[in-house]
Order: structure tokens, then C-alpha cells, then sequence
């Protein structure tokens, strides 16, 4: 009974953990899902050198030293949409516009969700945002009606998750 006990206090200190680390680990990425003056949210926190990585892989024929930010923004978002696959209740949720801040070391992404349903019951994500990094670990969250869902995604789980309100 003990050692289940001290499982589950492990799990949540490393959760806890994981998500003040944030971005600053190349492997480390934070998505939170929230509702924001009506209108559900995803807000990521993304390792550049991660994301680099990633990208260069993804986008293997583009030389990235050779194009402009606003193109390499638009790579970007799309490679995030590409990758993200959210249905509620059986119904497949896009994303759509999206905002990027660029960092030296830090990335923020923002992303709104304008189907996202006002009540649902079951969530069903895959977010393989990164999947091509070794070692890839997604903090995600889902805070709502006074309820917060926290999930690490990698590779062992193959980037998904689900639950049922």
C-alpha cells in the first residue's frame, strides 16, 4: 500500500516538476487548454533548440538559414496544426488562427480552438507536436470549470490522451 502511495507522490512531484521547467529543457514542451473570454485556448511554451530540431527534421528539403521569419512563422504554425488532433465527443476539432512569439530560447505559441464545444463529455487528443525529438515530453493541461486534467504525452503513450468529464 505504501510504495503505491509513494508512487503517486512521485508522479506528482515529477508532474509538478515538469511543468515549472517549462521550455527551458530542448525536450520539454507545456500546452495548456483553456477557455479565454469564451473562446478555448491552447497556449504552448516551447523549447527553440527543440523546436529547431524538430523543425529541420519535419521540413528536411528547406534550408531554414534561407528564408524569412514570417515564412518560417508560417512553417511553424503549420507544422503545429498538422500535428495536433482533438476531437470531442467524436468531432474533430481544428485549430485556427494562431499567434507566435519567437525566442532565443523560448517559444510561445497560441493557438484558438473556435469549435471547442461549450459543454462536452469525452476528449479524446493526440498532440505529437515534436514526436521527431528523442526524449520528447508534453506537459499538457486541460483547466475548466474549476477542474485542472494534467498529462505528460511522449513516446511511450504515443502522444495521447483521453478522459471523460
Amino acid at each position: 500500500m505504501l510504495s503505491l502511495i509513494s508512487r503517486y507522490i512521485l508522479t506528482f512531484a515529477l508532474m509538478l516538476f515538469f511543468t515549472s521547467v517549462k521550455a527551458h529543457n530542448p525536450n520539454t514542451t507545456a500546452v495548456v487548454f483553456t477557455p479565454e473570454n469564451g473562446v478555448w485556448m491552447i497556449n504552448i511554451t516551447i523549447s527553440q533548440q527543440g523546436a529547431n530540431q524538430a523543425l529541420a527534421n519535419y521540413y528536411q528539403n528547406i534550408d531554414f538559414s534561407k528564408i524569412s521569419s514570417k515564412e518560417y512563422k508560417k512553417l511553424y504554425i503549420d507544422y503545429l496544426q498538422r500535428n495536433i488532433d482533438l476531437n470531442i465527443d467524436g468531432k474533430l476539432i481544428k485549430t485556427a488562427a494562431g499567434v507566435i512569439k519567437l525566442g532565443n530560447h523560448q517559444t510561445n505559441v497560441k493557438l484558438t480552438l473556435p469549435d471547442f464545444p461549450v459543454s462536452f463529455q469525452k476528449l479524446s487528443l493526440m498532440f505529437a507536436i515534436f514526436k521527431e525529438n528523442k526524449g520528447q515530453n508534453t506537459i499538457v493541461r486541460f483547466k475548466y470549470d474549476n477542474t485542472s486534467i494534467r498529462k505528460i504525452l511522449n513516446h511511450k503513450n504515443n502522444f495521447q490522451m483521453q478522459f471523460t468529464k
